[in-house]
């Protein structure tokens, strides 16, 4: 060993003592033959080898060895006989160091020894080294989002891969090129690329490539909503990680099948997996790992409305990208914080993230992130006002759409997926004739082998004897062959006959498919048009039903949440004011849809006629006079006409004078939130009283069991009065479908109490966050259930 390696071996040994204690018995054995090594090239293999031992152990103590290799290679590259020895490995070295910078996130360190490594092997002409130093060159590119870059890296190490007949390098280019069309949003240019990947794999039978193919193939299948399949393919990905122990791959596995249980909204399940990524990548020091896992986790915190622990986690994210300079990430980053700022109605800095995240996507040229930010941006200007905005960021959110998950590129990923299953049927069919010749071969020759030294055995003693068998087996030969021959011709007429009906029955299913298309054009354009017509319906509908400002009238505290069932909607709430007076409703029409809507228009214009007309003010007569007039307009008195359809109502009118709440209803109950010490005695009226743990009482005035309109029982409406001294009340009217909503663990109703139950536990909540807690209890109970009616909910605070 030389002086000089020696005296650098000292001083590495007196700085890092800490890294040559403690090991297993072979890594001491390695050092100590590491320190008393009077040969170079031993003292190189034991270095390397020590490294290669801390790499997933230490990555600092990985890095000394391998640089401390380096010095070690530049002292036996002096010597003639082992130079080109020494610079290849020299150059291996440089790319390893890379490696391990790349892996602690510090990209500008991994780029400046991939860089080396390249001009080390161009020195030398090692086109194995020039072509993996490419490779590791392009992923950084590819993980900074500079897809231009990596594409550019990726090719170059194909096609030097490919000159020297490296299948293993062309299929992890392969998944390399197909990774970057997964980001730019390319899935079936993606899954061409994996599948040419996968079948080198699968002929090398390398258990790790496969295992990243098929977490690709999974992730691809994930974004075009295929579930099943995406999590097929990442559980086969995952077992075959745990069964060779790949950690860093074992990592991202459990990522990405965290993903497919969150966009399935099963947030536990996501959650369990994102904390078990996250737990391996803090151990590897994987920042940008972390950055994912932390992103994930703060996605769904934020769809479960866990705003600060969804920011916190949003926070950790964006700032372990920054750290490693992951534009794309970055970009994902600002998406999630403008989500969580939106749904807390922060507006205005929702929009700057937003903001910040299209441009970033528009930079790095990545179509589901310029998507998802458009689609925020178009909510926001919707949600300040300015339609204009939203409507134009609405056809960039369309256009992208379109671009990305177009029927076209659709009906290309299935179509390549089925072709990779037939060629793969194909592949194991030829296989297996292969080994059927084989066999018949071996078989043949056994046969002749006896044959001939049976002859020779017996020729001498039977030659007469062999040659008439012999003549007699070429003769039984002549005939089977020409009985062969003649099934032979049998066969091909029968397959010509198939031939010919099979292009019959091909030509009669074109004609089909052509009628086939003819009809769904036809039904594609009448849905359309039916389509627009509710549309447009929809807004007739939107002008007709009362202003917030005529709300803001009566009370600067309250809150709507209407959700239709289909685009029009058979609910409606109305209100407005004169005098001393302010009146509102919720009612609920006799179905839903177009012909609810249009019961809707007939409740709405009957009591503009009644109280805005004619002022009346009395709570029960307002009804009285609702009730003829749906029976006059619809003929219901006529015994010819079938018209039978009515509207359930709750109507108030309050005395800002008075201070007198009435309240007549059909079949729609009033119900009243106080403080416990406030509760109101409606003297005669039909209530129940519910108390909740929070200090609030809840009054339900019933309802008349009859509707406004035809029916068996059509007495006079009863009208219930109060006074409202000095406090203050939450009033309710609500139709009954956010009750009858099946949902939940048992697919049963969500019913009236539970609502009400509901309605006392927010009672302390601000009035905004309180529409957006029952938005999303109704959400979170109906689930994948579709909406059964109509739904409608009003709140108001009056005294």
């Amino acid at each position: 060993m030389s002086q000089l390696v020696k005296f650098s071996l000292f001083l590495f040994c007196f700085f890092f003592p800490v890294l040559l204690t403690g090991q297993n018995t072979h890594i001491d054995s390695l050092k100590s033959e590491l320190n008393n090594s009077k040969n170079d090239t031993l003292s190189l293999q034991n270095a390397i080898k020590i490294g290669s031992y801390y790499e997933n152990k230490n990555p600092d103590s990985t890095l000394h060895y391998y640089k401390f290799a380096v010095a070690i290679t530049n002292i036996i590259a002096k010597q003639n006989n082992y130079k080109n020895f020494a610079l290849t490995k020299k150059s291996d070295l440089l790319r390893w160091i890379g490696l391990v910078y790349y892996f602690q996130g510090q990209y500008d360190s991994a780029l400046n020894y991939y860089n080396l490594s390249v001009e080390q092997n161009q020195a030398i002409g090692n086109l194995v080294g020039m072509a993996k130093a490419y490779n590791n060159i392009g992923v950084i590119y590819s993980d900074l989002g500079d897809y231009s870059q990596a594409l550019d890296f990726h090719l170059k190490s194909l096609h030097l891969k490919q000159e020297i007949n490296d299948s293993l390098g062309v299929a992890a280019s392969y998944n390399n090129i197909g990774y970057i069309h997964f980001w730019q949003g390319n899935y079936d240019k993606a899954l061409e690329f994996n599948l040419k990947s996968l079948k080198i794999y699968e002929t090398l039978n390398f258990k790790k490539g496969i295992a990243n193919i098929y977490n690709d193939i999974g992730n691809i299948y994930e974004k075009q909503n295929n579930y099943e399949k995406a999590l097929d393919f990442n559980l086969k990905a995952k077992d075959i990680k745990e069964e060779i122990n790949d950690k860093r791959g074992l990592a991202k596995s459990y990522n990405d099948i965290g993903n497919i249980f969150a966009a399935q909204m099963n947030y536990n399940e996501a959650s369990n997996f994102y904390n078990k990524s996250l737990e391996i990548r803090k151990e590897l020091n994987d920042k940008l790992g972390m950055a994912h896992a932390y992103g994930n986790l703060a996605i769904i915190n934020e769809r479960q409305g866990l705003m600060s622990n969804a920011l916190a986690y949003s926070k950790k994210s964006l700032s372990k990208y920054f750290e490693v300079g992951d534009k794309r990430g970055i970009a994902e980053s600002y998406m999630d914080m403008g989500n969580i700022f939106l749904k807390q109605n922060a507006y205005k800095t929702a929009m700057q993230f937003f903001k910040k995240s299209y441009g970033l996507a528009l930079e790095i040229g990545t179509l589901p992130q310029q998507k998802n930010a458009a689609e925020g941006i178009k909510r926001t200007y919707w949600l300040l006002g300015n339609y204009k905005e939203s409507a134009r960021f609405a056809d960039i959110f369309i256009a992208l759409n379109d671009s990305i998950f177009s029927l076209e590129k659709t009906k290309v990923i299935n179509e390549i997926g089925t072709r990779y299953e037939i060629e793969k049927r194909e592949l194991l069919i030829e296989n297996l004739n292969k080994e059927k010749e084989l066999q018949d071969e071996i078989i043949a020759r056994k046969n002749a082998e006896s044959k001939k030294q049976r002859i020779l055995l017996y020729s001498f003693l039977v030659g007469f004897i062999i040659i008439l068998l012999f003549s007699f087996f070429l003769y039984r030969l002549v005939l089977a062959k020409a009985s062969i021959n003649k099934k032979l011709e049998v066969q091909k007429q029968q397959i010509e006959m198939q031939n010919n009906f099979l292009q019959q029955a091909n030509e009669e299913i074109s004609t089909q498919r052509d009628t086939v298309l003819q009809q769904k054009e036809k039904l594609e354009t009448i849905n359309n048009h039916i389509t627009n017509s509710l549309r447009y319906a929809q807004s007739i509908q939107a002008a007709i039903l009362p202003s917030a400002n005529k709300l803001k009238e009566i009370s600067s505290s309250y809150f709507v949440f209407m959700k239709p069932c289909e685009l029009v909607s058979g609910d409606f709430f109305w209100a407005t004011t004169f005098n001393e007076y302010q009146v509102f409703c919720v009612a609920d029409c006799t179905g839903h849809g177009v012909p609810g809507a249009f019961m809707s228009i007939l409740g709405i214009t009957a009591l503009n006629d009644i109280v805005a007309n004619h002022r009346v003010t009395k709570a029960s007569d307002i009804l009285g006079y609702l009730r003829s007039s749906v029976i006059e307009t619809l003929s219901q008195n006529d015994s010819g006409h079938l018209h039978k359809d009515g509207m359930d109502i709750g109507l108030c009118i309050y005395n800002t004078q008075s201070k007198e709440l009435q309240f007549a209803g059909a079949r729609i109950p009033l119900w009243i939130i106080t403080k416990k010490e406030n509760t109101i005695d409606w003297a005669e009226a039909n209530t129940t009283i519910i108390e909740s743990t929070n200090g609030y009482t809840l009054t339900e005035v019933k309802a008349d069991i009859m509707p406004v309109g035809i029916s068996p029982k059509m007495d006079v409406f009863k009208n219930h009065t109060i006074t409202i001294s000095n406090s203050s009340i939450g009033v309710y009217l609500a139709s009954d479908g956010f009750a009858d909503q099946f949902g939940g663990t048992t697919n049963s109703k969500f019913g009236a109490l539970r609502l009400k139950e509901v309605l006392l536990s927010i009672e302390d909540l601000p009035l905004e966050m309180k529409k957006e807690f029952v938005e999303n209890v109704f959400n979170d109970w109906k689930g994948q259930n579709s909406q059964i009616d109509d739904t409608t909910l009003l709140r108001i605070s009056l005294g």
